[in-house]
């Protein structure tokens, strides 16, 4: 549900979702490489970085990464498109608020 703040225990049962000692024994195994951090912008694509599992873990589960929310606003050829109120350069950065498995 978007927008639920449930407890942990619940949100991290729900179907697909990645706890992050998960993705430590995953990764310790060889079985997950590459952390996708992205969202979906409002045209549906997928927005974000591919970034190593070993720094993934490292450095962003550790402390953070960044991502412009100007990203949920550009057209196809990423030139920001006028009327979005949080598109502005100076609006500041996204959160991350959960992690998922994928088979790709």
């Amino acid at each position: 549900m978007v927008g639920h703040r449930g407890d942990e225990a619940a949100r991290q049962q729900r179907r697909g979702m990645m706890t992050l000692e998960r993705l430590r024994t995953g990764y310790g195994t060889g079985e997950i490489e590459t952390v996708v951090l992205a969202f979906t912008d409002m045209q549906g694509r997928l927005q974000g970085k591919r970034l190593s599992a070993e720094f993934f873990l490292k450095e962003v589960a550790e402390n953070y990464s960044e991502g412009c929310n100007y990203l949920l606003a550009v057209d196809v050829d990423m030139n920001t498109v006028d009327g979005y109120a949080m598109s502005s350069w100076a609006r500041g950065y996204a959160g991350c608020r959960g992690s998922r498995v994928r088979p790709w």
